[in-house]
């Protein structure tokens, strides 16, 4: 059995609802390329985006540093808290 991969994850809000978890890994690892993952959150029936998403770290400190570089940044309709 494979052991679980702790990651760091950043909340994402108010996305567009054109945004996809690929804009998002590329918007973000435009500035630390150490993006592990990166998720939209979707609604159930009829399956539509729900705004919001989160992007994965594999340490505290590259999470630290892009939520130090995004913070309060509006960009391609992201709103990074």
């Amino acid at each position: 059995m494979k052991p679980k991969v702790v990651t760091f994850n950043l909340f994402v809000a108010n996305l567009s609802y054109e945004a996809s978890a690929k804009d998002l890994k590329e918007f973000f690892d435009s500035g630390t390329g150490k993006v592990v993952s990166a998720e939209v959150v979707y609604r159930d029936n009829p399956r539509r985006p729900s705004g919001y998403g989160f992007v994965s770290y594999k340490s505290k400190k590259e999470a630290e540093a892009a939520l130090a570089e995004f913070q309060g940044k509006v960009t391609w309709g992201f709103l990074f808290v």
